[in-house]
């Protein structure tokens, strides 16, 4: 009976699949996938190229270098946004650029990093 069940599972997936329709169990385990890669990139990467903590900026809190602003102000800004966005993850991105001008692409993905690391993904999709 199971292995009946789990073939049928599989098989309505594969359709779906064919159909290009999504399934929500690989949906699922695709991004787990993508956020455990991420995390194992976020645990190893190297924030002291980007990011600085100074007792005279911003009470010593970690900001990007030459700039007062925090990883979690934007790791916050793309947690309230990200809905607007339906997904198109390169608006979202433009849209934190146009409104922090001091970061770049490259910057704001090494807040997404540094806060997928000390804060978790959860706190992102609250």
């Amino acid at each position: 009976m199971e292995g009946t069940l789990l073939k049928e599972m599989y098989n309505k997936a594969d359709q779906e699949i064919k159909q290009n329709k999504r399934n929500p169990i690989i949906e699922f385990l695709e991004m787990h996938l993508l956020i455990y890669k991420l995390k194992k990139i976020a645990n190893n990467f190297n924030y002291n190229e980007f990011l600085e903590s100074n007792d005279d900026i911003c009470s010593g809190e970690l900001v990007f270098k030459g700039t007062r602003i925090k990883p979690k102000n934007i790791w916050n800004y793309i947690s309230i946004n990200i809905n607007i966005y339906n997904g198109n993850i390169d608006s979202l991105i433009k849209d934190v650029i146009e409104n922090y001008p001091a970061l770049d692409e490259e910057k704001v993905m090494v807040a997404l990093l540094y806060c997928l690391k000390n804060y978790g993904y959860k706190t992102l999709l609250k």
